[in-house]
């Protein structure tokens, strides 16, 4: 029964090419749909652990050290007749150092940060699941390789450097004790995030102004 139960559901599965990509940059008013990203990666997570012995001939336990994952991602864009995609990220990069190339502050009015976000899909293409990218930016825009010989369609990879993620289920089954434990513990990291970034905010900009006699 349970075998006929789980098979029944095979159809229903997500797929790898079912997701979307939306890229915001409040400063320059960047809103991308990300219609043109073919190939995305969604960041995992590893918490590290190291060992000890109450007694010295005795068994190790293991106790956790830290939480760590990939500090960027990489996104994969099919470039159309304007390179249009590729023309707003490099304005973006452009926007994050002055003529002298001396990069610009993280946080204020001009901060050069955003929001990258990444949906898994459905076959209904309904989100069911969604990853958010706190404090991104582009970090390495690749070249444009070119090839006589290729009628191939032209691509370019962004990388985006980002400080930490989020993530939240939109189909999680609320009816079951793992839904609703999964729904209050993603609020609360969502809020966590959310106040370590404003705190963030509040002092650099305290200490900017401080710097520049403001206060």
């Amino acid at each position: 029964m349970k075998i006929n139960r789980f098979m029944g559901h095979i159809d229903a599965m997500a797929r790898q090419n079912r997701f979307e990509v939306e890229i915001f940059m409040p400063a320059l008013d960047i809103r991308m749909r990300g219609l043109r990203v073919s190939k995305a990666v969604m960041p995992g997570r590893k918490i590290t652990t190291d060992t000890y012995s109450e007694i010295p001939s005795g068994p190790k336990r293991k106790y956790l050290q830290a939480i760590e994952y990939d500090q960027d991602i990489s996104l994969t864009f099919l470039g159309d007749s304007t390179l249009d995609d590729r023309m707003v990220i490099e304005t973006w990069m452009e926007y994050m150092y002055d003529g002298s190339y001396a990069m610009k502050y993280l946080y204020g009015d001009g901060g050069y940060t955003g929001t990258v976000i990444l949906r898994q899909l459905d076959r209904a293409d309904m989100p069911i699941y969604e990853v958010e990218l706190i404090e991104a930016f582009p970090e390495t825009l690749s070249g444009l390789s070119l090839d006589s010989s290729s009628s191939a369609i032209q691509t370019f990879d962004v990388t985006f450097g980002y400080r930490t993620w989020t993530s939240k289920y939109e189909n999680s089954p609320e009816n079951t004790i793992l839904g609703a434990l999964f729904k209050k513990a993603g609020r609360k990291l969502r809020a966590k995030a959310t106040r370590k970034v404003e705190d963030k905010l509040f002092k650099e900009r305290g200490s900017l102004a401080s710097k520049i006699g403001l206060d």
